[in-house]
């Protein structure tokens, strides 16, 4: 079985704009001594998982949440002087996509959607990935082919108004920050009742015999508590 530290970590696919939204908010708060759910209280499930998941392919956390130098560093820094600092992020998180074999400059879309797809992503995972690479890329001014673009995501949702774009989310058609997406490293399913809502559950895809175990006691907790309060009520 493959310890946590074999496991493929994914790409970035924090929307960006959250990504410097939660570093502007450590540098008012401090950096913790771990990133974990309690200091993103009105963030969701997938919010959470999506910014440590990216937290650590970025190198701004180890394998055990903890932040690095550069994570502090980048934090504790000016607006001003970030770019510098993202430039190194990004040549270290993003090797794959820089060496004599590859011309960033001169790269197609379709030629980086295959560099992520590597790296075990699809669907809306590759769009957003591809998404922030390419904001954080501006950021540090690095030179990126100008026909590099996310791949289109087919949208099975409502279809949604026009939104004003600012110069700051040229691609945020690929990533609404406000939308429930189930990252790939999850499954959602649903129980049907008869009658009523169908229950909704979204959990992890890599869960072992022991996990299930646990999950499975600390939903017949939840059930008699909820029924209990039901009853109360």
């Amino acid at each position: 079985m493959a310890s946590e530290a074999d496991k493929q970590v994914s790409p970035a696919y924090l929307g960006y704009n959250t990504f410097t939204s939660f570093l502007n908010g450590l540098r008012e708060s401090g950096v913790p001594l771990q990133i974990d759910r309690s200091i993103m209280p009105k963030a969701s499930g997938s919010q959470v998982s999506a910014t440590v998941t990216s937290l650590k392919f970025l190198k701004l956390i180890d394998a055990n949440s903890k932040p690095t130098a550069l994570m502090k560093q980048l934090v504790e820094a000016a607006d001003e002087d970030r770019g510098g600092i993202i430039k190194t992020m990004i040549e270290q998180s993003y090797g794959f996509l820089f060496g004599p074999d590859f011309d960033l400059e001169k790269a197609t879309g379709q030629q980086v959607a295959e560099k992520f797809r590597l790296l075990g992503v699809s669907g809306s995972t590759l769009a957003k990935g591809i998404a922030f690479f390419l904001q954080a890329a501006k950021a540090a001014g690095i030179k990126v082919s100008p026909h590099i673009k996310p791949p289109p995501v087919a949208k099975t949702g409502p279809k949604r108004g026009p939104r004003k774009k600012s110069d700051t989310d040229e691609y945020d058609e690929v990533l609404d920050e406000e939308e429930e997406e189930v990252p790939d490293d999850v499954m959602r399913f649903q129980i049907p009742i008869p009658g009523k809502p169908s229950a909704v559950f979204t959990i992890p895809k890599d869960l072992e015999d022991d996990d299930w175990e646990m999950l499975k006691t600390m939903l017949d907790a939840y059930i008699a508590r909820m029924r209990k309060q039901q009853q109360i009520a």
